[in-house]
């Protein structure tokens, strides 16, 4: 959530995305519906990068839980 802090509303929006993969042109149909925009890069609930939502980015989440992002 971009609110430039780690809490439980960054843990439960990547709970709610938890096994979404990216679009895949190979399959039929191409798109998951868990897959929403904003889920891959900065602020996105992918924050390990490897275009799937897993238990590493609810790990990342957890090990920086109460981090601010300061500019």
């Amino acid at each position: 959530m971009p609110d430039a802090q780690c809490n439980m509303r960054d843990i439960g929006y990547i709970a709610a995305h938890f096994g979404a993969k990216a679009p895949d042109p190979a399959k039929i149909p191409p798109y998951d519906p868990k897959w929403a925009p904003g889920c891959y890069g900065y602020g996105g609930c992918d924050v390990a990068g490897d275009r799937k939502v897993d238990m590493r980015d609810i790990g990342f989440a957890a090990a920086h839980f109460g981090h601010k992002n300061v500019p």
